[in-house]
């Protein structure tokens, strides 16, 4: 089995005046919670969320509205 990576690059600075206060809170909690994840650490954690689960064979979009209280990562 072959693994593919794939570096992303951002194509600009990070702009926190797009979110108020209580979305930065969250963001900044999710970065700590996360930071030494791995890319596929992450992969794996969503696929055994509710949301992705019930969608992705139909490959529908993750309504986080609908899913949010169910999330076990967070």
């Amino acid at each position: 089995m072959v693994l593919q990576q794939r570096i992303f690059i951002t194509q600009g600075n990070y702009d926190c005046k797009l979110f108020n206060k209580s979305e930065q809170i969250i963001i900044d909690i999710i970065a700590e919670n996360f930071k030494d994840t791995s890319t596929w650490d992450l992969v794996d954690l969503s696929h055994k969320e509710k949301g992705w689960i019930e969608l992705h064979n139909e490959k529908k979009i993750i309504n986080y509205q609908t899913y949010a209280f169910d999330l076990l990562a967070i």
